[in-house]
C-alpha cells in the first residue's frame, strides 16, 4: 500500500466524518426549535438556597411570580403589566391585525 491510497482514505473519511457532523448540526437545531415552541417564558429567576427560589414566568403577555423548590410549584402572585408594556403589546397587536386584514382583502 502506498502513500497515495492513505492520503485517499484519510479524505475520504474526513469528508464523510465532515458530512455525518453537518446532519448532525442541522438535526439538533430543528429539535431545539421544536422543543422551544410555545408561549411559556421564564424571565427572570432568583435562587434563595439550594433547591428553593422564586421565578417570574411570562405566559401569553401575563406575567406570574412563582416560587419553586424541588417537589413543588406554587403561585405567589399574578404581576400586572406595566402600562408600557401593556401599550406595546396592544400597539403590536393592532398593527398585526392591519396587516391581516389587508392581505386577507387582496
Amino acid at each position: 500500500m502506498t502513500l497515495g491510497y492513505y492520503i485517499k482514505a484519510l479524505l475520504s473519511s474526513a469528508i464523510i466524518v465532515g458530512i455525518l457532523y453537518a446532519i448532525y448540526l442541522k438535526l439538533n437545531t430543528q429539535i431545539k426549535k421544536k422543543n422551544n415552541k410555545g408561549n411559556l417564558h421564564i424571565t427572570d429567576r432568583l435562587w434563595i438556597q439550594k433547591g428553593q427560589g422564586i421565578i417570574v414566568v411570562e405566559y401569553r403577555n401575563s406575567d406570574y411570580l412563582l416560587s419553586v423548590t424541588e417537589h413543588s410549584i406554587s403561585l405567589i402572585k399574578e404581576l400586572s403589566l406595566n402600562s408600557e408594556k401593556a401599550e406595546f403589546i396592544e400597539k403590536v397587536n393592532k398593527e398585526k391585525n392591519e396587516i391581516i386584514n389587508e392581505i386577507i382583502n387582496q
